[in-house]
């Protein structure tokens, strides 16, 4: 009974071998059934599609911003995109004073020398002490405005009579870093509003004077040789810009992401003077 058993088992065992067999072979390639496709998402929906989870958390919303593309940086005014940081060091390297009340910096009436009675302590102080450290960061930037007695438009336009005169002679300094915190960000194009000849023209200006008449004043202005300012104000610009690139490494394998950025210029001008 056992061996019966045995033959039928192996039989069944065949049978069913030989059907599957049979099957598969039956259906050939022409017959199988086609897979669904999935469509690819857009690149702009997959991106708005995340943007959407990450909405409730602030460091992945940084990151995600960070990365994107942004296009151009209009009506930038160079001295106000610098780090109050990088002022506090040029400021210490230059031997200038800060008046401790107001934070405002001023160039020494004697190299190196800060008067006292006047609130004036050298600015290379704040690299030792923490305080005025911190204490021009706020007056030289946004941070903390809202503890200042200065209301936010006040606050920002003020900072900069008070960090100026750190600005002088480091245009070549501030484009590199303008550049380099642009290509970080992804911001590919830079226009920056900045007095490339310095206080010549608006020397010359003081001297000719407004007679009322834009004309009769832009003449006058000619006559007296505005024209050479022009020239003085494009050969500071190409003399940072090499300073920048040199700075950047630019133009070697070793170069900085902001030498990619485009960077155009505007020539500022003030319109609070009196005419």
């Amino acid at each position: 009974m056992f061996a019966r058993f045995s033959t039928t088992r192996t039989f069944m065992t065949l049978a069913l071998s030989l059907l599957f067999a049979i099957a598969g072979a039956a259906q050939s390639p022409a017959t199988k059934m086609p897979e669904a496709r999935v469509e690819p998402i857009d690149p702009e929906q997959r991106a708005a599609q995340y943007l959407e989870t990450i909405r409730q958390s602030p460091s992945q919303l940084w990151a995600f911003l960070l990365k994107m593309p942004k296009g151009g940086d209009l009506h930038n005014h160079l001295s106000g995109s610098i780090y109050a940081e990088s002022y506090i060091l040029w400021a210490a390297e230059k031997g200038l004073c800060v008046n401790n009340q107001t934070m405002t910096l001023t160039m020494p009436q004697t190299k190196s020398v800060c008067d006292l009675q006047l609130n004036q302590v050298p600015a290379n102080a704040a690299l030792t002490n923490s305080v005025l450290f911190q204490q021009l960061v706020d007056a030289w930037s946004m941070r903390n405005w809202e503890l200042s007695p200065e209301s936010g438009h006040d606050h920002f336009f003020n900072a900069f009579g008070r960090f100026g005169t750190a600005t002088w002679n480091h245009t070549g300094r501030m484009l590199a870093e303008a550049v380099t915190r642009a290509a970080h960000g992804n911001v590919l194009y830079l226009e920056l509003m900045l007095t490339p000849d310095g206080t010549m023209s608006s020397d010359l200006g003081k001297q000719v004077g407004w007679d009322g008449n834009v004309r009769s004043t832009l003449d006058k202005l000619k006559t007296s040789g505005i024209e050479k300012n022009a020239a003085v104000g494009i050969k500071a610009l190409k003399d940072a810009e090499t300073q920048k690139d040199q700075l950047l490494k630019c133009g070697t394998p070793q170069a900085d992401p902001g030498c990619a950025v485009t960077v155009r210029y505007i020539a500022q001008v003030s319109r609070g003077n009196p005419s």
